[in-house]
């Protein structure tokens, strides 16, 4: 057990925004290994790419885009000749079924998985892997353009707020729709899940980030992807989501009586009128 001077408040408040991705660590220098041995520029360019990546899913990381991209180009070619189109596509919409398994498949390197039945070859990890970084490419390149700085984590991948009555267009922006570049990935501690097949649009966040210091119980440092207040058109209704966005932000709630008071700006009482 940890002594109770270990961790710190604002220690604890840093690790919601960790953006290290241990998936990542673990299957990137298999993928570099496979593009540096190909003969191929440009699997050798993402080779040098991903071989200078520290691991965190930054808004600024290109890495972390092509990983993401090659991991699910890997994985739908990994079983779609054995499952079939339609069954590999539902196996892959959830992502706590099958990636941990996969994850620990690539690492083990060798798996009848990899052979592409529909061939007369017989195909290996190394030769999926270099077929994956193509399409990778490929992909990137049709949908962001070749500009790789375009292809930047924060650029591609973007929380969207949004409101019932318009998601979209000028119309949902008036009504409080915004969207943020966001750092981190489904494999994050700051978590930013996309779903398998619509990449890279992120669904899936913190609804609530919170640290209670013990030592101070009257103030509870939390902060809502959004605002207090879900009516459009209403000041709070997104006024919290810069703050839940940068982690230096000191947003606090109070409890008791008396710091609820000293930081009201309104108050609102109801009466039976007798």
């Amino acid at each position: 057990m940890l002594a109770a001077s270990a961790v710190t408040a604002e220690e604890l408040w840093s690790t919601q925004y960790d953006t290290l991705n241990v998936f990542a660590r673990d299957l990137t220098p298999i993928y570099v290994a496979a593009w540096t041995a190909s003969e191929d520029p440009a699997l050798q360019e993402l080779a040098v790419l991903l071989g200078d990546w520290d691991f965190h899913d930054r808004e600024d990381s290109l890495a972390t885009t092509v990983f993401q991209e090659t991991t699910r180009h890997l994985a739908r070619m990994t079983f779609e000749d054995q499952l079939g189109s339609d069954m590999t596509e539902l196996y892959l919409s959830n992502w706590y079924v099958w990636q941990e398994r996969f994850g620990l498949t690539v690492q083990a390197g060798a798996s009848p998985w990899f052979d592409d039945i529909r061939t007369t070859e017989t195909e290996d990890l190394q030769d999926l892997i270099r077929l994956a970084g193509l399409a990778a490419i490929d992909r990137l390149s049709s949908t962001y353009g070749t500009d790789r700085s375009k292809w930047k984590w924060g650029r591609v991948n973007q929380m969207r707020f949004v409101g019932p009555l318009r998601r979209d267009g000028l119309a949902g922006s008036l009504t409080g729709n915004r969207n943020i570049p966001m750092s981190g990935t489904g494999e994050t501690l700051k978590r930013a899940l996309y779903p398998f097949h619509t990449p890279f649009d992120t669904q899936w966040t913190a609804s609530l980030r919170m640290t209670a210091d013990l030592n101070d119980p009257d103030k509870v440092r939390a902060v809502l992807p959004g605002g207090v207040v879900g009516r459009t058109f209403h000041p709070n209704l997104n006024d919290q989501v810069d703050a839940w966005a940068d982690e230096t932000a000191e947003t606090f709630w109070w409890f008791s009586d008396a710091a609820i008071e000293e930081n009201a700006r309104a108050s609102l009482v109801l009466s039976t009128g007798r």
